[in-house]
């Protein structure tokens, strides 16, 4: 199994080894802008230029967000204000020794 190179993001180099590549490039820790290297190499390349399988399945931006989300997002904020009210108004109706 080959062992790899890469330029983290923060310009350091890692080494790893070659099955240790599309789980990094899942995660987005190697992007096909990330510059690798090998042994048999010129030089230092582009992830994407050099292992373009590595990059296939990986979205370029995120999903469409799903229909019908907003109203999701508007009845949980409906439901949290319900249970801080109820909560501030137990609370008060205690405090003052009422049932």
């Amino acid at each position: 199994m080959d062992i790899w190179h890469y330029l983290d993001k923060h310009n350091q180099t890692k080494q790893i080894a070659e099955d240790e590549l599309l789980p990094l490039a899942n995660a987005g820790e190697i992007t096909p802008q990330t510059n690798i290297w090998k042994e048999g190499m010129a030089n230092w390349a582009p992830a994407g230029t050099v292992l373009p399988q590595l990059f296939a399945d990986v979205p370029s931006s995120p999903p469409a967000i799903p229909t019908g989300t907003a109203m999701r997002s508007d009845a949980m904020k409906s439901t949290t204000n319900f249970l801080a009210t109820t909560c501030r108004s137990w609370r008060s109706n205690s405090i003052q020794g009422r049932p």
